[in-house]
């Protein structure tokens, strides 16, 4: 005697922009905060601030990054704590800006080019951040 069995495909699963995001940005988030506690001291040689400046960065970075990590572990992209990380993000982007224009201090020319090139980034991240919180509070 056989058993027939009849598979029924279940739709894959996908996820949200919000999610991949901020998937996305735990693991950005937790890589740069690691480079700028482990290699505080050759940061802070090339940007040409002191390393506790830089260490101090990446000790914020890293309370960041959890809460990142808090958010895509409970799935709450369109939270409150999801909504404050795209502001986190776009005050980033905006004290880099500063740094750049030399409003809030001095740095290197190879500073100024790696801060440009991480506030885009960072701010490509927020702005996509907002796009995946709107599409999700809209049924």
């Amino acid at each position: 005697m056989s058993t027939n069995i009849i598979a029924v495909e279940q739709p894959a699963r996908t996820a949200s922009l919000a999610e991949r995001v901020f998937v996305a940005d735990r693991a950005l988030s937790t890589m740069s905060a690691l480079a700028l506690v482990v290699a505080g001291v050759a940061i802070a040689d090339v940007l040409e601030w002191p390393t506790w400046v830089v260490v101090s960065i990446g000790l914020g970075l890293a309370v960041n990054s959890l809460l990142v990590h808090m958010i895509v572990r409970r799935g709450e992209f369109a939270s409150l704590a999801a909504r404050a990380s795209a502001d986190i993000d776009l005050a980033w982007v905006l004290a880099s800006l500063a740094i750049v224009s030399g409003l809030l201090g001095e740095t290197s020319a190879v500073g100024r080019w790696l801060l440009a090139g991480g506030a885009v980034v960072v701010g490509v991240v927020a702005a996509l951040k907002v796009i995946g919180i709107r599409r999700l509070a809209v049924p």
